[in-house]
């Protein structure tokens, strides 16, 4: 018999977050997972495509900042939505997020009063988008712990299915 992750329905959560969060801003899915990968010491993963000819850190325009956004917001979604399942906030299970929504935060401020500010909007926006899209968190994460697995294929099904049976507005940030 395998043994049981105390963890894995908070980590359901988090990854349901972020897969979510991915599917609704326009961010291009693979797949995501709950399977850890000890190796890699992380507890589950969305998996994204990278935008086509894009560096963060060179020649800001729109598109990029519009990109980067979306990107912060998608790496904030995994914890929050943690933390509304859980009531609290895990700094270890959220950090390397939180490092790397920073990290692209930079590329797009002039200084670190404007990433502090910029970091706080993007966060207030992200949970404005979990707490819209919680329902539809809450069965990705369900089928994340039934399955471990989801293709992008998958998470749609959830969501699409979720859109049919309640005739809802299409998955957007609000």
């Amino acid at each position: 018999m395998a043994k049981k992750n105390p963890g894995e329905k908070a980590t359901a959560f988090h990854e349901a977050g972020h897969a979510v969060a991915a599917y609704g801003l326009g961010i291009k899915l693979k797949k995501a997972t709950i399977v850890p990968d000890l190796k890699n010491e992380y507890r589950g993963a969305v998996e994204t495509v990278p935008p086509k000819r894009f560096r963060a850190d060179y020649d800001m325009t729109t598109r990029k900042r519009t990109i980067i956004e979306k990107q912060v917001m998608m790496s904030f979604a995994g914890g929050i939505a943690a933390k509304k399942y859980t009531g609290r906030f895990n700094r270890f299970g959220a950090g390397e997020d939180h490092r790397q929504a920073v990290k692209l935060a930079d590329c797009v401020t002039g200084s670190p009063e404007e990433t502090e500010a910029y970091i706080k909007w993007l966060w207030i926006r992200t949970d404005t988008f979990v707490e819209v899209n919680w329902k539809i968190i809450e069965l990705v994460a369900a089928e994340l712990l039934a399955k471990k697995t989801l293709s992008y294929f998958e998470i749609e099904s959830v969501i699409q299915g979720y859109y049919r049976s309640f005739s809802h507005t299409p998955l957007t940030e609000k």
